[in-house]
C-alpha cells in the first residue's frame, strides 16, 4: 500500500491515510519505501550514550568502595542501600 503513489487531495491518497491511522506511524513507516536506507543511515549516525552513564556510575561505586572500609558495619549498609 505503501508504494502506491496517490495524488494529495484525492479520494485514494484519503482511504490511504485512513488505512494508515490504523497503525502505529512505525509500523506504516516500516512499509514505506525507502524506510530499509533511512534507518541504516540512522545507525550508521548513531553514537551511544550508555558509556557516559557507566562511567560516571563506575567512579562514583569507586569512591563507596574508596569510603567503605573507613565505616562502621551499620554505615556499610547504608551506603549499599543508597
Amino acid at each position: 500500500m505503501q508504494h502506491i503513489e496517490a495524488q494529495p487531495g484525492t479520494t485514494l491518497m484519503e482511504y490511504i491515510s485512513i488505512i494508515n491511522s490504523c497503525f502505529p506511524e512505525e509500523i506504516v513507516r516500516y512499509y514505506s519505501p525507502g524506510y530499509p536506507e533511512t534507518l541504516l543511515d540512522k545507525v550508521e549516525q548513531y553514537s551511544p550514550q550508555m558509556m557516559t552513564v557507566l562511567q560516571e556510575v563506575s567512579s562514583k561505586n569507586e569512591e563507596a568502595q574508596v569510603m567503605l572500609p573507613h565505616a562502621s558495619p551499620s554505615e556499610e549498609l547504608e551506603n549499599l542501600l543508597i
